[in-house]
């Protein structure tokens, strides 16, 4: 497969120097087929300055450390249907067999006038299968919203930031924000399945996900649990929006997210490189041999999970609303029209349901972090690959602006 490696890293490179716009801090880049790297590049700094008093140091590279956000969320994913084919958990059992606090849990209507809480209680229960689809009726407890208003009211620390260590009070303390079943809700939903597969397998989520992911994967450096080297190696998020606030980036960088299943993760591109040639190859990592899921299982993940009309109608809209940024019209840097194609959800990851002309084919799974890094998986062309930048928030403008030369590129190699 030919892949122009100049031409692409030329892009990068232009992504952190550009005149146009605010250049990216950094920009780390790699691109692989079932069998083998196509492409690794970076471009940036490791540490990037905001102050122009302090120097920016370091350059970024494929063992540039970043917090991988949502990016976790594939692993905790794989990890749960690994208990699915062993037996131990079923994706249409009921998580609250595994988490008692679901049994309570209730859904916030809203307030009164006088500030006191109205509550509904659900119709039906969450299965394992909500949990990982995002349809439980699970909501981040976003800031200004009816969940915030309660966490604030009751206490409990905010899951990812904040100085919260992501204590489980932080995860089962939030109340429903709808019905279980009735609307796609991106939110903490792969925290409370995180809570489920350390209940059913009887390991903490770090020590399972190294024993069962990371180490037949010979990856050694993503962790929920930063060591030293960690640290030392580990990008700073920088913010790109004007009215974003500054404490609240560095609040995330620095807040250890103790073993959360949605967002916890910290690593590298190099290693998350692999669990995505993994998923890419069926579920064996071709540079060992080592099968960490079963091909019928893989298969699954690239099945569309959204069967309801109006919950796709509903997923579709926010899935074009700045979450895939190859989706956006081209040398918009993401602010044009959106290409209309029909997506759904896996389990996983959104889901191309068609592909794009000069880029990904139909069936890409695709997500992202906060932090803008991104990931696709696209088995139709046997490609997958990332983008990792590392500021605050997603869908920051230099990103859509790389993307849209970036894909095309990466793709003109397999015609």
């Amino acid at each position: 497969m030919a892949m122009d490696k100049e031409a692409l890293q030329a892009l990068i490179d232009a992504s952190t120097t550009s005149k146009v716009r605010r250049p990216l801090p950094r920009a780390v880049v790699a691109v692989a087929s079932a069998s083998e790297i196509l492409f690794d590049g970076a471009s940036g700094v490791q540490f990037f300055s905001e102050d122009e008093t302090v120097p920016s140091e370091g350059k970024a590279s494929q063992d540039s450390v970043f917090w991988l956000a949502s990016c976790t969320k594939l692993c905790t994913v794989i990890a749960a249907l690994q208990l699915v084919e062993q037996g131990v958990i079923e994706l249409d059992g009921l998580a609250e067999e595994w988490v008692p606090e679901l049994k309570e849990l209730k859904i916030l209507v809203g307030f009164d006038a006088d500030g006191n809480e109205l509550w509904a209680t659900p119709k039906s229960k969450i299965t394992i299968r909500q949990l990982v689809t995002h349809t439980g009726g699970i909501k981040h407890a976003a800031p200004g919203e009816k969940l915030d208003i309660y966490r604030i009211k009751h206490g409990i620390d905010f899951l990812y930031g904040g100085g919260s260590s992501a204590p489980r009070a932080s995860i089962v303390g939030i109340p429903l924000f709808t019905e279980p079943g009735a609307e796609f809700i991106y939110g903490s939903s792969n925290d409370w399945l995180g809570l489920v597969i350390q209940a059913a397998s009887g390991l903490d989520l770090d020590d399972y996900f190294q024993k069962h992911i990371f180490q037949p994967l010979n990856i050694t450096d993503m962790t929920f649990r930063r060591q030293p080297a960690h640290v030392a190696a580990q990008v700073n998020l920088t913010c790109w929006h004007p009215s974003y606030p500054m404490d609240r980036v560095n609040s995330l960088a620095l807040s250890p997210l103790t073993c959360s299943g949605g967002a916890g993760l910290f690593g590298t591109a190099r290693s998350f490189l692999k669990v995505l040639r993994t998923v890419l190859n069926r579920g064996e990592f071709a540079d060992t041999s080592v099968r960490v899921l079963k091909s019928e299982t893989v298969d699954l993940m690239f099945t569309p999970q959204i069967h309801n009309a109006a919950i796709k109608a509903q997923l579709n809209e926010y899935l074009e609303a700045d979450h895939d940024p190859y989706s956006r019209s081209l040398a918009t840097g993401g602010e044009g029209p959106v290409l209309r194609k029909e997506r759904n959800w896996g389990l996983g990851g959104g889901l191309n349901i068609e592909g794009f002309e000069g880029g990904r084919g139909a069936g890409t799974l695709f997500w992202y972090g906060l932090g803008n890094t991104y990931w696709w998986i696209d088995r139709t062309k046997d490609i997958t690959g990332l983008v990792f930048v590392g500021t605050m928030p997603w869908r920051a403008p230099g990103v859509f602006d790389l993307w849209a030369q970036l894909e095309p590129e990466i793709y003109r190699g397999t015609q």
